[in-house]
This record gives C-alpha cells, sequence and structure tokens, in this order.
C-alpha cells in the first residue's frame, strides 16, 4: 500500500471513527432525556388520569393562510377571559419531518415522520390541544417559540425557559393542562392544515366550532411579498408570488368547496369569514364572530378591537396585529402591485373569484380608484354575514 493510499485509508477511517462517536453521543443524550421524561410522567401519571375525567372546554379551530389576517382575528378572539388559546402548533411537526427528527414524546416511544405520516400527527396534535390532552404533545411542540404568542401561554413559555426537563411536567405543564381545562373555549389558530382535516375532528368532537379565514389573494400575496422582500432574497419575489397564485388559489378553492360542504353536514358549526368583511366594519364583524362561538362580546373587548383596528395607531411592525387604519392597509395592494401583476394574479384565480364574488381588475384607474369594489358578497352557505344564507333548501312559497 502507497503512503498516499494510507493516508487516505486512515482518513476515511478516522472520519467514521467520528461519525459512530457523534451518533453514539446523540444517542446517549436521547436516551438520558427520555430516562428522565419517563420517570417524571409516570411520577405524575395518577394525576394526569383524574385531569382526564374533568370536563372539557368547547373546541374552536381557526384555518386560514400565511399572510391572510388568521393572528388579528385569533388575537380578537382570545381577550375574551374564558378562552385557552394556542398560537401555531403545527410549525414544529413540519420542522421535525423536513429535519429527519424524530418527535419525543411524554407518553409513547418516539417515532420518525414522512409525508404520509404528517399529516396524520398534525391531526392528533390538534386533537390533544383541542381536548387538553397535552401530554399527548411532542416535546418540541410544547416548546416552540410560537408559545409567547398568546395570553394563555405566555406565563408557561417562560417557565419553560426557567425549569430543567425533569421539573418541566410538575411546573409548567400540569399548570398549562388546569388552565386550558378551566377554560370555556380550547381555541387553535392554524395556516399549516387543510379543511378537509376538520372532517374526523368535526365528527368526534360534537362542540368543535370552525372558521376558515380567506383574504383576497392578490392582498395575501401582496403581504407576502412585502416580508420576503425584507428578508433580502435575491430573487424576483414578486414574479415568483404571481407564478404561486395559481396553486395558492386552487388550495383555497378546495377548501372552500369542502368547508361549503361540512358547513351543510354540521350546520351552525362551520363558519367561512371573509377577511375583507371584518376589516371594514371590524367591531360589528367580531360581534358576529362571538356569536357564532357563543361568547360575549364586552364593552372592553369592542374597544380592544377598535383599537388595534381603526383608532390610528403607529403600524410599523409587519407581523402584528395593530393597524392604524384596517381598511386602508387592506387596500394597499391596489396601490403596490402592478396592473399585470394583478391582471396575472386574476387569471389564474378566476375559478377561485366566481366562487366568492373577488373582482378582476381591467385597467389602472379601476385598480387605484378604492370606491370601485374589488368583491362583491355572494351568497356561500357557511358565510358569517348579516345577511342570512341558509344551507338547507328553501320551502316553496304556495
Amino acid at each position: 500500500m502507497t503512503l498516499k493510499a494510507c493516508s487516505k485509508w486512515r482518513l476515511i477511517n478516522r472520519r467514521s471513527f467520528l461519525c459512530c462517536l457523534l451518533v453514539l453521543g446523540v444517542s446517549t443524550m436521547v436516551s438520558l432525556w427520555m430516562f428522565l421524561i419517563t420517570n417524571t410522567y409516570h411520577h405524575h401519571s395518577q394525576s394526569t388520569e383524574a385531569e382526564v375525567t374533568q370536563t372539557q372546554p368547547r373546541k374552536v379551530l381557526i384555518l386560514s393562510y400565511m399572510r391572510s389576517g388568521s393572528t388579528l382575528t385569533a388575537d380578537i378572539v382570545q381577550q375574551h377571559p374564558d378562552v385557552f388559546y394556542v398560537f401555531e402548533p403545527l410549525f414544529s411537526v413540519e420542522t421535525i419531518r423536513r429535519a429527519y427528527l424524530a418527535p419525543v414524546y411524554l407518553d409513547r416511544p418516539s417515532r420518525l415522520l414522512s409525508s404520509k405520516t404528517e399529516y396524520a400527527t398534525k391531526v392528533d396534535i390538534l386533537k390533544a390541544i383541542l381536548s387538553c390532552s397535552l401530554t399527548s404533545v411532542d416535546l418540541l411542540t410544547l416548546h416552540q417559540h410560537h408559545m409567547d404568542k398568546s395570553k394563555t401561554t405566555v406565563k408557561y413559555n417562560h417557565c419553560i425557559h426557567n425549569t430543567t426537563i425533569r421539573d418541566f411536567e410538575s411546573k409548567c405543564l400540569n399548570t398549562l393542562i388546569d388552565k386550558c381545562r378551566g377554560s370555556e373555549i380550547s381555541l387553535i389558530k392554524t395556516i399549516r392544515v387543510k379543511m378537509e382535516a376538520t372532517e374526523e375532528l368535526l365528527h368526534l368532537n360534537k362542540d368543535l366550532k370552525v372558521i376558515l379565514l380567506i383574504r383576497d389573494p392578490r392582498a395575501t400575496l401582496m403581504s407576502r411579498i412585502r416580508l420576503a422582500q425584507l428578508s433580502w432574497r435575491k430573487f424576483d419575489v414578486v414574479q415568483h408570488h404571481v407564478k404561486v397564485s395559481f396553486s395558492h388559489c386552487g388550495l383555497v378553492l378546495r377548501d372552500v368547496r369542502d368547508a361549503v360542504r361540512l358547513s351543510k353536514r354540521y350546520p351552525g358549526r362551520v363558519g367561512i369569514l371573509l377577511y375583507e368583511k371584518l376589516i371594514e366594519n371590524p367591531t360589528y364583524m367580531t360581534q358576529l364572530i362571538y356569536d357564532f362561538l357563543d361568547l360575549k362580546l364586552t364593552p372592553n373587548i369592542a374597544n380592544y378591537v377598535y383599537n388595534i383596528t381603526e383608532a390610528g395607531f403607529p403600524d410599523s411592525c409587519p407581523l402584528c396585529t395593530t393597524r392604524k387604519n384596517s381598511t386602508e392597509t387592506a387596500n394597499r395592494w391596489r396601490h403596490d402591485l402592478s396592473l399585470d401583476s394583478v391582471m396575472q394574479i386574476d387569471q389564474n384565480c378566476l375559478p377561485l373569484y366566481e366562487q366568492l364574488g373577488y373582482l378582476p381588475f381591467k385597467t389602472v384607474g379601476g385598480l387605484l380608484n378604492t370606491n370601485v369594489p374589488s368583491w362583491l358578497e355572494k351568497p356561500i352557505p357557511g358565510l358569517l354575514t348579516d345577511r342570512m344564507y341558509s344551507t338547507e333548501p328553501r320551502n316553496p312559497v304556495l
């Protein structure tokens, strides 16, 4: 064997040895973590079983899409003192699958996720959180940074960052479970699941209500463009989002059709909310949302909604819910997008427009004139509106 070949053989074996050490170290750390968690779980299993017998809160699920107003909508609902709210709990599942990791649980062994099992895992997480069975949720989800986005989980978020994993369940998780079970409503907001996934949840939970929140795709895409431009990406973000408008509108259209179908199958439990209606009359539409969820709208909550949508407070934060003027913000896309881009999106989204009543534009004058409507209400079963559209066929007038 030559000196060069010998050196190469040693290098390869050294790398293999180091890789083995790395894998062994990671495996040892995971095993130790699981040992601590398992001991903690068994120590508290009796109290957990006792909690299951307690009365569960009513369940609410808000589904939407990135940059479509779901954070604002859920924030309005979470202002009620009897609402337990979890923000985007499905974020970590996608992270785990992309990184080829196995989620770690308190009550069962880990398993690798695939594109096939990811869907079932997401549904399981929604079931667990809505029913306050938080010990069935993987630990990465229970520790994700989104826990600071909700009024009811912000203290829990502080707890998990100041507590050892051995004391995590007794000092942090059990307190969160108690808060959930003591609430009237358990609320989840997510942009990471399709409407079809709610059919199983609606069948299993007779007290579940689902809101599908939809925004004008041109406004949604323009908001995504502004966010992408903040990241200093090199590609043409405008043209990219114009191209993806076809797939985005196709997804929304399928969700709308599923929502209409489910609103007929489960009357009074599935609502379609158009963001345009919410920002045109925030206080009134908040009342409709609260009525749909069987919640009482107090003067304090109504005042809060006014302050974050119409009071004129500064809104320099693109990811925050406060807007100086919500209607002006919602129409900003008409000035920021070119007519050519708008017409391309209109062409890609025509089937969705026909379903929901969005209107295409043909001239610059019409696009820039906000007195010209971009949407006209259509009679959609399940639509949350002051106009009543029955999900059942009416008897003919004799």
